[in-house]
C-alpha cells in the first residue's frame, strides 16, 4: 500500500487509461457526419460551379464570370466592377477553401473558422448586390449584378446557416 491509502496502479493499466483518454479527446474533437454536413457539401459544390459557369456581373450585353473576377481579367465593355463585388468573390473563395478543409478534416476548429468566414462572406455578398444595384441605377458606370452573384449570395447564406447551426449545437452541448 502507498502512503495515501490506495494501491499502486500497474503500468499496463495506467497506459491503457492514457490511451482511452487520448481516444476520447480525439473522438470529441471530430464532427459526426450529419445531414447538415451533406447540405454544406452540396452547397459548396454548387458554389464552385457557380463561380466557374454562371455570370456574376455584367452590363451592356457582356458578362464576367466569378473566376474572371478572381483573376482580375474581365471584359472592359461590362464597365467597372466594384471593389465590394471583387472582395466578396475573394471571400467566397476563402470560404470555399475553409469549408472544404472543415468537411475533409471534420474538426470543430475548422468548422468554427468556416462558420465565421461564411458569415463574413454572406454579409459582403448582400452588400455587393446592394452596391451593384444602387451604383448601376445612380451612376451607370459599374457593372450590375447578374444571376451568378444572386445565386452565390443564396448559397453562401445556406452554408453560413448550416455551419452556424452545427457549431452552436456544439457550444450548447458543452
Amino acid at each position: 500500500m502507498s502512503t495515501d491509502g490506495k494501491e499502486p496502479v500497474p503500468d499496463a493499466l495506467a497506459e491503457l487509461e492514457s490511451e482511452l483518454r487520448a481516444s476520447e479527446r480525439r473522438i470529441l474533437a471530430e464532427i459526426e457526419p450529419s445531414a447538415r454536413l451533406f447540405v454544406v457539401a452540396v452547397a459548396v459544390f454548387l458554389l464552385v460551379a457557380d463561380l466557374l459557369v454562371v455570370p456574376f456581373v455584367g452590363a451592356n450585353g457582356a458578362h464576367a464570370l466569378g473566376r474572371e473576377l478572381v483573376a482580375g481579367g474581365w471584359p472592359q465593355q461590362i464597365g467597372q466592377v466594384s471593389k465590394i463585388a471583387r472582395l466578396f468573390v475573394f471571400f467566397v473563395v476563402a470560404d470555399l477553401v475553409v469549408s472544404v478543409l472543415a468537411l475533409v478534416l471534420r474538426r470543430w476548429g475548422a468548422a468554427f473558422l468556416a462558420a465565421a468566414a461564411s458569415c463574413v462572406s454572406s454579409a459582403l455578398g448582400v452588400l455587393a448586390v446592394w452596391h451593384s444595384q444602387t451604383s448601376l441605377a445612380g451612376h451607370g458606370t459599374h457593372a450590375g449584378a447578374a444571376t451568378g452573384l444572386y445565386l452565390a449570395v443564396v448559397l453562401i447564406v445556406v452554408i453560413a446557416f448550416n455551419w452556424v447551426r452545427l457549431t452552436t449545437a456544439r457550444l450548447g452541448a458543452q
